[in-house]
């Protein structure tokens, strides 16, 4: 089977048609992700949306990833698919991202290979993981905090800190108001700090200050949820 025939049966494993739009980009992972992976391809495959598009979607439960398709301006693939590849080796791993679940699997093992081949493609196995982190600072944008602010970011932050506050747990961390965005917290850091050129002690302080002349009917309904608080 071709890596063609691999995604386009992937995608239908996903539930998408058979003329959905599949595409890729291709990344050095010695400048993506690091100099450890020098002589590593990635290949970031999946959907291909306009934003707008992307923003009316909801067919997933995993945290979407979505990165710019340099041919196409306003087309975001959402990477579903990441291949590592070491030069030519006729060995690679690849990470598909399901909805409740990733799967790493090696390809190839039914054609020629050495001894090599074999160790270069399982320590590659470790590689997209580390890729689907890097890329949105390198090459795409997360949707769900796409047009958020400091200020904003710091208002979410707030409304946490007084649930937790009101209901005597612990202070909410960062992983917490990712979670509210639906995205991982190293994405929400990277956010932070590379996009609004702010620090995250700074947003977290600004939060408790807001919080602190907020009222519970101020706290959106959504969040209140999160602590148990149904008034």
């Amino acid at each position: 089977m071709t890596n063609s025939e691999r995604d386009r049966a992937f995608a239908f494993e996903l539930g998408y048609p058979s003329d959905v739009d599949w595409r890729s980009v291709f990344e050095d992972a010695g400048k993506t992700v690091g100099d450890y992976w020098r002589g590593y391809t990635l290949a970031c495959s999946g959907v291909a949306k306009s934003l707008e598009e992307w923003a009316t979607t909801h067919e997933t439960t995993r945290m979407r990833v979505l990165v710019d398709y340099p041919d196409d301006p306003g087309i975001f693939i959402d990477v579903t698919s990441v291949k590592a590849r070491y030069r030519n080796s006729p060995l690679y791993s690849e990470l598909r991202r399901y909805p409740h679940g990733d799967r790493i699997t090696i390809h190839g093992l039914e054609r020629g290979y050495n001894q090599q081949h074999l160790m270069r493609a399982a320590k590659g196995a470790g590689l997209p993981l580390q890729a689907i982190q890097k890329i949105p600072s390198i090459t795409g944008r997360d949707l769900e905090l796409s047009g958020e602010t400091g200020g904003s970011i710091a208002k979410t932050y707030g409304w946490l800190w007084f649930c937790a506050q009101y209901e005597g747990l612990p202070t909410p961390a960062q992983s917490d108001l990712a979670d509210v965005y639906n995205v991982h917290r190293i994405t929400l850091n990277k956010y932070i700090k590379q996009t609004l050129n702010e620090d995250w002690s700074d947003i977290k302080l600004k939060g408790k200050h807001l919080a602190a002349s907020m009222t519970l009917d101020e706290i959106p309904l959504s969040i209140r949820s999160r602590y148990g608080i149904s008034k």
